[in-house]
């Protein structure tokens, strides 16, 4: 889910022709889209729900369900079924490549699920489970393995008729289990049975089976690679860590495809958000210096900002600097600036205002304060004043940045030359 960032931003701005949808329907759908930004997942499902109850062909409320069914509330069918309803309402779509590959996901994950209810299938070890497997995914890929496992443990159950009952459904089980394990306990509990003899070479037989599996597993784990895994799978697909290595592959992919997105729209939330989503991933190193790199150019850009709206000196400039950068430790003294700009453009200037700002200087009590007061009267009787209580609060500044790490007390020093125009 590396894309999440970028398929939540198109969720949230997907634009809609209004005059074709009942207003109630767009009312829920922007309800939705609220909850949806408030984290609030099950009450966005809801209100999807109910837009697309008004308007069952709004392509825009199929598609933020998918987007809340797959990322967040895990349910795969559904999240395809809503894709699926997007990519026909909306075949031309400038996100269709986005929306296929959202699609191409969830169909694995929906395999994923067939092959983790196989695999509890032949753990039980029995026909019914078999065939309750065959009946809740008629369509997989594993019924016909399934119809044999059956076939044969229905021809072991009928030639075995004359046997002992119990031994012969615990031999039948163990077999169907297919693990050096399950035959151990099978001639644990009959050691002297009729199927003994079958029942050890079969369990060395695939206990080397099994060694040589796990090693190759470890080994492609070890590699970390999307080829290693392939490999392994191409070999052991139907062992017992083909289910886990699948897995995995299905991640390494997933982030691959994540990463590609993230490093091709130089998004710092969409490298944020892979690296929350696909830690320990090859891409991992390359996201990270990216995201540095990203960061220290953001940062770069802003201090040019303040410096150029500090040197037009304008109400305009300061709000523009604001808001393009709310976030800057600036911002807030140019909202100030902007707004003692505009005071002054409204009303002239009062005799004795020196005065009044000296009293708004000492009440702010800062160092900002008394530096916007010496700027407007350098030679005012309350100057000296100003500079000496100046000079104390920078020197507590100082003397706290003293405790402070060091990449703080550079940002410190950095942030006190802007203040100062340096």
């Amino acid at each position: 889910m590396g894309c999440l960032s970028l398929v939540l931003a198109l969720a949230l701005g997907a634009a809609t022709a209004l005059a074709q949808l009942p207003p109630e329907a767009q009312m829920r759908k922007e309800a939705g889209n609220y909850y949806l930004k408030e984290r609030r997942y099950e009450q966005a499902r809801d209100a999807y729900l109910a837009a697309l109850k008004l308007a069952p062909d709004f392509a825009e409320a199929h598609y933020n369900l998918g987007v809340v069914y797959f990322f967040r509330l895990r349910d795969y069918p559904r999240a395809l079924y809503h894709f699926s309803r997007y990519a026909t309402l909306r075949p031309r779509a400038p996100d269709m490549d986005l929306v296929q590959e959202l699609t191409l996901q969830a169909l694995a994950r929906i395999e994923a699920a067939e092959r983790e209810d196989y695999a509890r299938a032949l753990e039980e070890g029995t026909v019914e489970a078999l065939e309750r497997f065959i009946r809740e995914h008629p369509e997989s890929p594993y019924v016909e393995d399934a119809r044999r496992k059956i076939g044969a443990l229905r021809r072991y159950e009928r030639a075995l008729q004359g046997w002992n009952r119990e031994a012969e459904g615990a031999y039948a089980a163990a077999l169907a289990r297919g693990t050096p394990e399950a035959l151990d306990r099978f001639l644990a509990r009959y050691p002297d049975a009729p199927q003994a003899a079958e029942a050890r070479r079969l369990r060395d037989l695939w206990a080397r089976q099994q060694q040589e599996e796990a090693l190759a597993y470890r080994e492609a784990l070890t590699a970390g690679t999307i080829e290693a895994l392939e490999g392994f799978l191409a070999s052991y697909p139907r062992g017992p860590h083909a289910a886990e290595a699948q897995s995995h592959l299905d991640r390494l992919r997933a982030a691959d495809k994540a990463f590609r997105i993230a490093e091709k729209s130089r998004s710092i939330p969409a490298l944020e958000a892979f690296l929350q989503e696909y830690p320990g991933t090859p891409h991992e190193g390359e996201a990270r210096e990216l995201l540095r790199t990203l960061r220290e150019e953001q940062q770069r850009k802003a201090d040019a900002a303040w410096q150029a709206a500090r040197k037009a000196d304008t109400p305009q400039a300061y709000e523009g600097f604001a808001r393009a950068h709310p976030g800057h430790p600036m911002a807030p003294e140019a909202r100030r600036r902007a707004e003692a700009l505009r005071n002054k453009a409204r009303a002239p200037e009062p005799a004795g205002s020196a005065g009044a700002d000296w009293e708004a200087a000492r009440k702010a009590d800062t160092a900002e304060a008394y530096r916007s007061f010496l700027e407007a009267h350098p030679e005012g009787e309350e100057a000296d004043a100003a500079r000496a209580r100046l000079r104390e609060l920078e020197e507590r500044i100082e003397k706290a940045a003293e405790g402070l790490p060091r990449s703080k007390r550079e940002a410190l020093e950095r942030y006190r030359r802007l203040i100062q125009g340096e």
